[in-house]
């Protein structure tokens, strides 16, 4: 039996352009997070103007069909009002001034704990599967080697 596709689908990446690009941290002073960010029912808002909210913090949720919404920074909650939304309409929205400090939220965890804990431990760390990284982070160990990583593949 002939095969149509021997060796399966290899379509290329098209990371050339953002392969070799510094990291460039963004630190925005207002961010606008939208209660609406799915098909399903709009998040109610959980925190209220004035509130502290830290990266990570669960803002708005609802009952049905809905997404919970996070900070994604931390900060003080300055409005709670309609916005424009990319779907055309006006939606709420909590507006948080950043601090700038990012802080986390105590209850988040991060994904990939070993990758964290490689990152900030003194010594030599090594991390196996690495090409599942290169899945979604094409040469990201020279990157992460730009701002002082020290990272070598073996």
């Amino acid at each position: 039996m002939k095969r149509a596709f021997f060796g399966g689908v290899h379509p290329k990446g098209y990371k050339e352009l953002s392969r070799e690009a510094a990291i460039v941290p963004l630190h925005p002073s207002v961010v606008s997070v939208a209660m609406s960010q799915h098909i399903g029912a709009p998040c109610q808002p959980l925190v209220k103007v004035g509130d502290r909210v830290t990266v990570g913090q669960k803002i708005g949720d609802g009952q049905g069909l809905c997404v919970p919404v996070h900070a994604s920074v931390s900060g003080t909650v300055t409005a709670i009002e309609a916005r424009p939304h990319p779907g055309g309409n006006l939606q709420t929205a909590i507006v948080i001034e950043s601090d700038g400090r990012n802080t986390l939220c105590p209850t988040v965890k991060p994904r990939d704990p070993e990758a964290v804990a490689a990152m900030s431990a003194e010594g030599t760390s090594t991390i196996h599967n690495i090409d599942q990284i290169d899945r979604g982070y094409q040469g990201i160990d020279k990157r992460l080697n730009r701002i002082g990583a020290r990272i070598t593949r073996i």
